[in-house]
């Protein structure tokens, strides 16, 4: 049983280790937004904790800004939008980002302004979703 669990946690330490270098392609491919860095994009990720590891490992690298990361997982999608204090100040909340992102994927979901996740149920409409992202973010900058 404690082998077991050593084996568990090497595991986590390794999907974190990889969460930390596929963000950098993720992150250098960032756009701006009303002048703020946004990353919008789709990741493979086992889980919804492998996400937000993808997620703070993401607005970790770009200091400033929001990153929305998607994935695909057996007929559903998952979301985790973080956006840093700065830009939450400026008036982005990241419930809303990721409502905005699930609702047009057929989902829902939401929470505090810096963190959020959600789900979606119609993967298809991935790219619908993460338009609706950068449109809800844009009317919250103004």
């Amino acid at each position: 049983l404690e082998e077991a669990k050593s084996v568990e946690r090497e595991l986590a330490d390794i999907r974190k280790d990889l969460a930390a270098t596929g963000v950098a392609d993720v992150v250098s491919a960032k756009v701006m937004v009303n002048d703020v860095p946004t990353v919008l994009a789709m990741v493979k990720a086992s889980d919804m904790d492998n996400l937000r590891d993808y997620a703070d490992k993401g607005i970790e690298q770009l200091g400033s800004g929001v990153v929305l990361l998607a994935s695909v997982n057996e007929d559903k999608i998952n979301f985790v939008c973080k956006v840093s204090k700065d830009v939450v100040k400026r008036g982005a909340h990241a419930g809303n980002i990721v409502k905005a992102a699930a609702q047009a994927a057929g989902g829902n979901g939401g929470g505090r302004p810096d963190m959020a996740q959600a789900g979606g149920k119609d993967p298809e409409k991935l790219n619908d979703a993460l338009r609706a992202a950068a449109e809800a973010l844009k009317a919250m900058l103004g």
